[in-house]
């Protein structure tokens, strides 16, 4: 009985899979959301604000403001990015400072919940270039080019590793490029960890300082919002855990997360999974980039990411999703780490 009253109570207080109630409240009128229109304009699927404090009124001092895009609103999805970015803060590479927020919008409506990301953009010459820019850069034409010349489907025989490595070595200047490089191969390691199967031209990129007084750097890593069962309701897990396919499923999952970056010298359009990937760097040993990805995969620990997401997220997400979501990270880490250890 008190273990049904526990479950009971969590019921009352879950909304699309998640407790809100135990995510923070920002009440009405202390926050003020600016509209992301203009030359201030954020591209992508999710409905997005810049979000300031106090007198400030400029994106430069903003959080952006994302809410769920394609579940329904579901705060899961919301929840799942700031977890992943939480998780990405205890490897050796930039992600963005984020908060997971409830906004209250006016004084008795019902609040919503938010992800947030700190604008990364904070110099007035800073300007990111999202890997279409540069990749277009490289090719010396323009961006509209690129995306009419490639299909989604097609995008891999594009943004293959060898291909955005002598992007990044044509835009660097004097020793900027093994930094580049290897901070590319960090990224492509988190998202192997993490299954991340929406790393598009538009979700990464460089930043440049346009007066030059800066070196080129590679930008905290953003956007890493589709892995980790973002996608799958508590019922459908449920469901799973009934039938005892719990095992067959984080394998299917996993196996099925693909990756947006092509092997370097693989001109095949198919979509690769992130294990096809690592293996193909593997082969190929792209300096400075093999670094990097190593280096993630190398200190990313199972055992301290479920610390972590027992101490953040146990009263946020149901004990079930927190299960699946630890059985997927330890199948990850295991498969990379017999891919690299030749095994």
């Amino acid at each position: 009985m008190p273990h049904t009253h526990r479950r009971d109570r969590w019921n009352l207080r879950i909304r699309g899979d998640v407790n809100v109630r135990r995510i923070p409240e920002l009440p009405f009128g202390s926050f003020k959301l600016l509209p992301a229109v203009g030359k201030y304009a954020l591209g992508g699927a999710a409905p997005k604000d810049y979000l300031v404090f106090g007198r400030e009124q400029a994106p430069s001092s903003a959080y952006i403001a994302k809410a769920a895009r394609l579940t329904g609103g579901r705060p899961c999805e919301c929840v799942t990015e700031h977890l992943i970015a939480r998780l990405g803060s205890l490897l050796p590479l930039r992600v963005i400072q984020a908060r997971l927020v409830r906004l209250r919008r006016t004084r008795s409506g019902r609040s919503e919940v938010r992800f947030l990301s700190r604008d990364f953009l904070r110099h007035p010459a800073d300007r990111l270039v999202h890997g279409v820019e540069l990749m277009a850069q490289w090719l010396d034409v323009s961006k509209d080019e690129v995306v009419a010349a490639f299909s989604r489907r097609e995008e891999l025989q594009l943004y293959r590793c060898d291909y955005v490595l002598d992007a990044l070595r044509c835009a660097a200047e004097f020793d900027e490029y093994p930094r580049l490089a290897r901070a590319f191969g960090r990224m492509l390691g988190y998202d192997a960890l993490i299954g991340a199967n929406d790393r598009h031209p538009m979700n990464w990129g460089v930043i440049r300082d346009v007066t030059m007084h800066a070196p080129l750097r590679f930008a905290p890593v953003f956007d890493t919002a589709r892995g980790l069962f973002w996608q799958h309701p508590d019922d459908h897990l449920r469901s799973v855990e009934e039938r005892g396919d719990v095992e067959q499923h984080v394998e299917a999952y996993a196996e099925g997360s693909h990756a947006l970056i092509g092997r370097p010298g693989d001109d095949d359009s198919s979509k690769l999974n992130h294990f096809d990937l690592v293996e193909g760097i593997l082969l190929s040993r792209p300096e400075h980039l093999t670094d990097g990805m190593l280096e993630v995969v190398d200190r990313f620990s199972p055992v301290e990411a479920e610390q972590l997401l027992r101490r953040e997220f146990s009263c946020i997400l149901t004990p079930r999703r927190l299960r699946f979501i630890v059985r997927l990270l330890h199948y990850r880490h295991g498969r990379l780490r017999r891919l690299i250890d030749g095994r």
